[in-house]
């Protein structure tokens, strides 16, 4: 015989379902007034362009998975090129750092792009990821891509300017008068930039954060690249060579120019110390190249052959016709340069002309009349 009332089923019914509906509406209060708010103390504000309904949907997935946001993936010497190609998705984005173990959840890093509304700003770019980074390190990487650009040796300014302008829309005009009048842009530098920075940017390959890509930047950063390389052992070489430093880099800037062969370049570098030594001039092919500029028959800054009377052209720069050092450098000398420079290699070698076989290689002498003996037919 069942003992209960049926009276009183109601009653326990009633206080059920009214006690489901506290504890509901409790769990409703406490998602409304603390998911959020944790939410923002662990990642920021959201983005305005959403609705109480989304943030709320959005903060509720982020505060139970916040572990998988905050915590790399890989270890701390993995290094990843990533790529976000043209008119990708941010699910392509999400779904292809998921395949390639960068994150653990493509859904989550959607779901933190919406809620921070980067989703609509995904750059496109070549990004270098690091298994130490997080998804949300990630994230804001990928709302400011990196510049990549590379700078030949023996390339003048203008060829420098043009060359980063391919990359990234600098005003090459702004960045020509930036690196020949740094003192006047607020440019300063321990390394002599008086005359300018021709000479004095570094060759190589460089990464800058797209928000920092302006052309005062991109100068400073190849300053800074020139400054770290001359080490307090090449610049003592130097000094003990009789140069100055703006000197070494003005000959540095010539070997640069004079040798297709790394090899070379020490042997070359012995010539001019041995002309310096003897009061000759230079007579270096170059100099009258920088001299000539850009030369619009050949389309180059660099004419070859040079024109007949090359070697009366009234410029500082042309070393045929006025003794010593050019004003600056010429170019943008390599560390190799640099180096043979600093260690030039023993010769009594006064000449050199280039092989007449193309190779590139010189054939060095030590009279004037075995340098003629030397042209090619």
């Amino acid at each position: 015989m069942n003992s209960t009332d049926p009276t009183t089923r109601p009653f326990f019914l009633i206080a059920f379902i009214v006690l489901f509906l506290f504890v509901m509406g409790l769990m409703l209060v406490t998602i409304l007034l603390f998911v959020p708010t944790a939410t923002e103390e662990i990642f920021g504000p959201p983005a305005g362009n959403q609705n109480p309904l989304q943030i709320i949907s959005r903060s509720t997935v982020l505060v139970l998975n916040y572990q998988d946001l905050i915590k790399p993936v890989g270890p701390d010497n993995m290094f990843v090129e990533f790529v976000i190609a043209e008119n990708q998705t941010a699910r392509d984005i999400a779904e292809n750092l998921e395949t390639q173990g960068l994150i653990t959840d493509a859904n989550l890093f959607i779901n933190y792009l919406t809620y921070k509304g980067f989703d609509r700003n995904l750059k496109q770019g070549t990004y270098t990821l690091e298994g130490r980074m997080t998804a949300v390190d990630m994230a804001e990487k990928f709302q400011n891509p990196t510049i990549t650009f590379s700078i030949l040796a023996g390339w003048r300014l203008e060829e420098v300017a043009n060359s980063i302008a391919s990359y990234w829309p600098i005003d090459t005009a702004l960045f020509l008068d930036m690196a020949r009048h740094p003192r006047e842009y607020d440019i300063t530098s321990p390394l002599p930039i008086e005359n300018g920075l021709e000479g004095l940017l570094l060759p190589g390959d460089y990464v800058i954060e797209r928000s920092a890509v302006d052309e005062k930047q991109i100068l400073i950063a190849m300053l800074i690249g020139m400054e770290r390389s001359l080490t307090p052992e090449l610049l003592t070489a130097f000094q003990n060579n009789g140069l100055s430093l703006y000197q070494a880099l003005i000959m540095a800037s010539m070997v640069e120019k004079e040798a297709l062969s790394p090899a070379e370049m020490p042997l070359i570098a012995s010539v001019f110390y041995n002309r310096i030594e003897a009061n000759m001039r230079f007579q270096s092919d170059p100099t009258v190249q920088f001299a000539i500029g850009y030369d619009e028959g050949q389309q180059t800054w660099w004419a070859n052959p040079l024109p007949a009377g090359f070697d009366q052209i009234d410029s500082p720069y042309n070393t045929y016709r006025y003794e010593g050092f050019p004003p600056t450098p010429i170019c943008a000398p390599s560390l190799n340069a640099l180096l043979a420079t600093a260690d030039p290699a023993e010769s009594d070698y006064y000449f050199f002309r280039a092989k007449c076989d193309g190779s590139g290689e010189h054939n060095f002498s030590r009279t004037y009349e075995e340098h003629l003996n030397f042209a090619c037919p």
